[in-house]
């Protein structure tokens, strides 16, 4: 454990999904309240104390992210480059592999034969947040986003950069942003499961199961919804459960997420 007022979180589990492909985008002005946004400026300016992040490193040791990679052209693309996707997808199943050198070659020559996709300036940044970097996450993600101003995966993964920097700052200001950014990839699609699953980690990580527990539950309403269910909602689920002392519920939703993955395990066998 580090000495100074930070917990290693090298634990920490990422869960991988894909874009659906029957996504459906709001127009750009479309907003959307949530009962957790009157709640948020109190968390952020609350003082925590080492003592805090310890009781709750268990629980965030075990909850899992949904990182937004995007491997096919969908609605949010302007151009078809098929050697520029070939390359990006090569960097995805390289990035899956442990090949870190390699997939960022692939996703540079991607971007060096269609700079413009901003796909491959997505996958980049989560490469760049993967190894520890998310600084340089964030550039790569905002490249994305001036590519396509309403590329809401961007913007969901930019709110788990913004998290980790407000992590390695202890409880700066980047919390703000990181809500901020998983705040606007719901504006843009709050059907989507993982900018709720996200969002909940972040209430988690502020010390707030409660409002944690409402985001996972979102998470697991859309994710039926879009019939793309997943494991990792469920296991999330119960983790706030558990964080809120409801121990019962908790393993109910263990339980759920346990028989989820061995159904998804025998239908891909």
């Amino acid at each position: 454990r580090k000495t100074e007022m930070k917990i290693d979180r090298g634990l920490y589990k990422y869960g991988r999904l894909q874009k659906a492909r029957d996504s459906r985008h709001p127009s750009p002005g479309t907003s959307r309240q949530f009962a957790y946004e009157e709640n948020i400026k109190s968390l952020l300016g609350q003082t925590t104390t080492i003592e805090d992040m310890e009781r709750r490193y268990p629980v965030l040791a075990k909850a899992e992210r949904a990182l937004c990679l995007q491997t096919e052209i969908r609605e949010y693309e302007t151009g078809d480059n098929s050697t520029a996707l070939r390359l990006n997808n090569l960097g995805l199943r390289q990035l899956d592999s442990g090949d870190v050198q390699g997939a960022f070659r692939s996703l540079m020559d991607a971007l060096d034969h269609d700079p413009g996709l901003a796909l491959a300036h997505n996958n980049l940044g989560l490469l760049y947040l993967e190894i520890g970097d998310p600084s340089k996450a964030i550039d790569c993600l905002s490249h994305a986003t001036d590519i396509q101003e309403n590329l809401d995966i961007a913007y969901g993964n930019m709110g788990l950069a913004y998290m980790e920097l407000g992590y390695q700052e202890t409880w700066g200001a980047s919390y703000g942003l990181s809500y901020e950014h998983l705040k606007r990839a719901l504006d843009i699609d709050p059907g989507e499961p993982m900018h709720h699953n996200n969002l909940g980690i972040l209430f988690l990580e502020l010390g707030d199961p409660q409002t944690a527990l409402e985001c996972f539950g979102k998470a697991v309403e859309a994710a039926a919804t879009r019939k793309q269910e997943n494991p990792m909602y469920y296991q999330n689920h119960g983790i706030a459960h558990e964080a809120s002392g409801d121990w019962e519920s908790a393993n109910l939703d263990f339980l759920r997420a346990s028989s989820l993955a061995d159904t998804q395990m025998e239908e891909n066998m």
